[in-house]
């Protein structure tokens, strides 16, 4: 029996710095470390106490007491710096605390050194009543009440402080307050026993045997709740006040907190308990894990709300991974005004094309058909007048303006079909061929063209390319009289160029224009970062040079 009894602290001890090590081992970040110290103070306490037990001699039973005294008395100023640091205190104040709160254990500490036999410590310490355990009979003198008394009043305003500073105490803080509190209560109470003369077998000190459990709460909350790595610093101004989502989950994602805004994204939607993992069946569910998996942001509908999800790895002091931290913002309200300035993007196009077509369809295809009214009206004045001789040339001119009216509204019906066309099929070189065939067969005009194999251009960059060639032909086709068009592309080096040369009527480039042709033309070039050179005198033809900076390419070999 005595031998059970004199084993029960080296237990103690003994499980007490297993547990320092495995929590060092699992959390070695800074913030563990005064937990880990704390744990090892209770072993080294314990241990001690064993051994002032089994000592048999009074000066190696003082020294243990010197050494259990001090121990425990670190135990608790290293818990109670723990928590300064939990709760975010400023480290000049978590400094001037310490040395503050020690001030007290150490003048007992050194009284005991100094003078053992004085009252205001231990009284009559030298003499040896021995009984079951050999140990010395000894009282306790009113320094020592008042020092074990301040040590325990110290653990309750620790607990004071921590239940204080998080009131709310929701998810994973909620855990981990009631983790300190549980644990600083055991000592508490075995302090107040003690203080009570509460003694197993009349001998046993409780206080010294209550850490053991302290020791596993804490590394419990440390394994279930991340104790020893997370510290809810000003944690209800930002964390639960964000209007965006906040997850935290471990290395298995398991949930290891949650703010507000996330619990009203995921409501219905997944199954969460703190320290448990995510779940939920649904595929918003199994695409929002895969985020948190991958690192891959995504847009996840939850609860009718467009979420963007974007997860950032936790490391450790070390560089060890220990978790995920997911952000969950909700984009509807932006989503929902890209698209509608996309849909007013397109309705501005589909607006501004509706004004070329109309355009065209009153400069091209409507003159064509007031000159063939106009020519059928002198061929049947003819007719009615008998000069049959001119009717032959009237009809020769009614039948080349319906040629021209044709190939104008097939010109207009190919680039119809453009507009609505697949911008990854779209090639420039082939439409302008195509196009310009066209107009060559139907109206008559030479055209020369002088074109590379291929082109190093962005598709979108091609399309927009053919509109203002298009349109400069057209404009030939309308105002010049020309029967020659000369139509150069190269892309060479860093520039593309294309130059278009007619040897027309010519214009006057300060007299206004009436039509939007040219600055159609301006406005496109400059959408896509080209200069754009109109130059032109009456009667001397005009000219129209695109000039495009593009990336450094091979220079294309010419074909005709």
């Amino acid at each position: 029996m005595v031998f059970w009894i004199k084993s029960i602290p080296f237990i103690f001890a003994l499980s007490n710095a297993g547990i320092a090590i495995a929590l060092w081992w699992e959390n070695p970040s800074s913030h563990a470390r005064l937990l880990v110290i704390s744990i090892l103070s209770s072993a080294v306490g314990t241990f001690a106490y064993g051994m002032e037990i089994a000592s048999a001699g009074l000066e190696e039973k003082l020294f243990w007491i010197i050494v259990r005294y001090s121990s425990l008395t670190g135990l608790v100023l290293m818990m109670s710096l723990w928590v300064l640091e939990f709760i975010g205190i400023r480290t000049k104040t978590r400094q001037w605390f310490t040395i503050l709160s020690a001030l007290i254990p150490t003048i007992a500490l050194i009284s005991l050194i100094a003078y053992p036999s004085s009252r205001l410590v231990y009284d009559q310490i030298w003499l040896d009543n021995s009984t079951i355990i050999p140990m010395f009979k000894k009282t306790y003198g009113p320094f020592y009440w008042v020092n074990q008394i301040y040590l325990m009043l110290l653990l309750v305003f620790m607990i004071f402080l921590v239940r204080n500073q998080f009131r709310a105490r929701k998810g994973l803080v909620g855990k981990q307050v009631s983790i300190i509190t549980a644990g600083f209560l055991v000592p508490v109470v075995a302090d107040l026993l003690y203080i009570m003369n509460v003694r197993p077998w009349g001998i046993l000190n409780l206080n010294v045997f209550s850490y053991l459990p302290m020791a596993l709460m804490i590394w419990f909350g440390a394994q279930r709740y991340h104790l020893a790595t997370i510290r809810p610093v000003a944690r209800n101004m930002l964390f639960e006040q964000m209007q965006d989502g906040i997850l935290v989950t471990d290395s298995q994602v398991n949930l290891i907190d949650i703010n507000p805004a996330a619990q009203s994204y995921l409501r219905n939607m997944v199954y969460f308990s703190i320290g448990k993992p995510l779940e939920g069946s649904s595929p918003e569910v199994v695409q929002l894990l895969n985020v948190i998996k991958t690192r891959v942001a995504n847009t996840v509908k939850l609860n009718g709300l467009s979420i963007l999800v974007t997860s950032t790895p936790l490391m450790l002091a070390g560089g060890d991974y220990n978790g995920e931290l997911t952000i969950l913002r909700d984009i509807s309200d932006r989503l929902e005004a890209d698209e509608l300035r996309e849909a007013e993007v397109q309705r501005l196009a589909s607006w501004r094309e509706r004004q070329n077509i109309a355009r065209t369809l009153h400069d091209s295809i409507t003159q064509h058909l007031n000159g063939l009214l106009l020519l059928a009206g002198t061929a049947q004045g003819r007719l009615e007048n008998g000069s049959y001789e001119k009717i032959p040339m009237a009809i020769g001119q009614i039948t080349n303006a319906a040629r021209q009216a044709l190939a104008d509204l097939r010109a207009l019906i190919n680039e119809l079909k453009l507009e609505n066309g697949s911008l990854q099929d779209f090639d420039l070189l082939s439409a302008l061929t195509e196009r310009f065939n066209t107009i060559s067969s139907g109206a008559g005009l030479q055209v020369r063209m002088d074109l590379p194999e291929k082109l190093d251009l962005k598709t979108d960059w091609q399309r927009e390319i053919y509109y203002i060639l298009v349109e400069s032909l057209n404009n030939i086709l309308r105002h010049s009289g020309a029967d020659q068009v000369s139509l150069q592309m190269d892309q060479s080096g860093e520039i593309f160029s294309a130059e278009i040369i007619d040897n027309g009527c010519g214009f006057d480039l300060d007299k206004p224009s009436n039509g939007m042709g040219l600055a159609n033309m301006k406005l496109r070039a400059r959408q896509i970062g080209a200069d754009l050179l109109i130059n032109s005198v009456p009667g001397s033809g005009t000219l129209i040079r695109l000039e495009l900076p593009v990336r450094e390419a091979a220079a294309p070999s010419k074909k005709s």
